[in-house]
């Protein structure tokens, strides 16, 4: 089977459909309202080139699946419950702060959009270190 930095490459691109696919739940579902008055956006705003953008959407979840696949390898975790309480950790430690930036230096400071991203971040970490600890 494939590795990539030693991290099997099928669990990384699976670990990274499901990420994409609780984003696509997430921002384009569930919250779509409630982000777009949180960041001030509108339909306009995405034009009709928005979905080349989400290639670069799912490069992006590939990257992340392989940093957890990777921080679990060198870190020799294990296990279910051990690989999701360690991806949440990276999640808090990590993706919360960075997803905190918008918040802090975007012109609208919603809390609610905080909030709604974080979360989405911290799923997002769990689910990605559930799926990576089958692939070993």
């Amino acid at each position: 089977m494939p590795r990539v930095l030693g991290v099997k490459l099928v669990g990384v691109v699976l670990a990274a459909v499901a990420m994409f696919i609780v984003g696509a739940l997430v921002y384009a579902v569930i919250f779509t309202h409630y982000l777009t008055i949180a960041f001030g956006y509108s339909e306009d705003d995405y034009g009709p080139n928005s979905s080349y953008w989400m290639i670069g959407g799912f490069v992006i979840e590939l990257v992340i699946a392989l940093g957890i696949g990777y921080m679990l390898k060198v870190g020799k975790i294990s296990g279910l419950k051990d690989s999701v309480n360690f991806a949440l950790n990276l999640g808090f430690l990590i993706a919360v702060p960075i997803s905190a930036y918008n918040f802090v230096y975007g012109p609208h400071h919603s809390f609610e959009g905080l909030l709604i991203s974080t979360g989405h971040m911290i799923v997002n970490f769990a689910i990605a270190g559930a799926i990576l600890s089958r692939f070993k």
